[in-house]
């Protein structure tokens, strides 16, 4: 695998601007530029999966795992696990940690199609970074912590033992440290802050947010979308009253 690190930021499905939902904005260290389509087999993120579409074979030497809360089976997922998407596929050197928030993504690697349909319809975001194979003892602890749904995996039996609990789903049950925070260093020898919440049903768990503010010892501005552009400010929980199970 080859050292890679970038943002990529994918618009909506917008008839009067006439966008596809198919257009990207990718960011690297170097670059930045206007792309598309996102589902093309040549493009960025099929380059970025390529092995874990071809290794359609297991392989003592080649693992990976596909979360995702909202998986391309229609079956629903439990709200015990948390909402969260990614994949993480590498060897026993080096591999790749992809974040995202596409539902149904990476939408069926058996047949070499990543991208789903519905994927045009919202914005998304993905966030891909390279690290050594030695990180990947952090980065399935983290996974641990956000009780990601695995929908699609295979870990050699010689790899990292973390990584078979993700695959495992096993419940932690952190009581006496629910919030996680580690460093992690890329590849390129760049410095990342991870910072995970135990999922839990009550509301005895602070929210993240604060959470990371704290660590950092800094102000933190958070923001999200509203599901439809009718919705009022007064129509979200007031702070303490929501359910804290995401």
């Amino acid at each position: 695998m080859f050292i890679i690190r970038y943002i990529l930021y994918n618009v909506p499905k917008l008839n009067n601007a006439g966008l596809s939902g198919l257009e990207y904005f990718y960011i690297d260290s170097t670059t930045s530029k206007w792309l598309g389509p996102i589902n093309d087999s040549k493009g960025v993120l099929a380059n970025t999966l390529q092995p874990l579409l071809t290794h359609q074979t297991p392989t003592s030497d080649f693992g990976f795992i596909s979360y995702n809360d909202q998986p391309p089976e229609k079956t629903g997922v439990s709200q015990a696990f948390g909402h969260s998407k990614g994949v993480v596929m590498m060897d026993k050197t080096t591999g790749v940690w992809l974040l995202h928030s596409t539902p149904k993504f990476p939408y069926d690697r058996t047949e070499g199609i990543f991208w789903p349909e519905s994927g045009t319809r919202n914005a998304q975001i993905f966030i891909c970074v390279t690290f050594a194979y030695s990180q990947f003892d952090q980065i399935g602890e983290h996974l641990l912590y956000i009780r990601a749904f695995p929908f699609d995996d295979y870990i050699p039996n010689n790899f990292h033992t973390v990584l078979h609990r993700v695959v495992n789903k096993e419940d932690i049950n952190p009581n006496q440290r629910p919030f996680l925070a580690q460093v992690l260093t890329s590849s390129a020898g760049q410095t990342f802050r991870s910072f995970a919440k135990y999922s839990s049903s009550s509301c005895n768990v602070e929210d993240l947010y604060p959470l990371i503010a704290e660590n950092l010892n800094s102000d933190l501005a958070a923001q999200t979308w509203r599901g439809k552009a009718e919705d009022k400010e007064s129509d979200f929980p007031e702070e303490g009253t929501g359910d804290c199970s995401e």
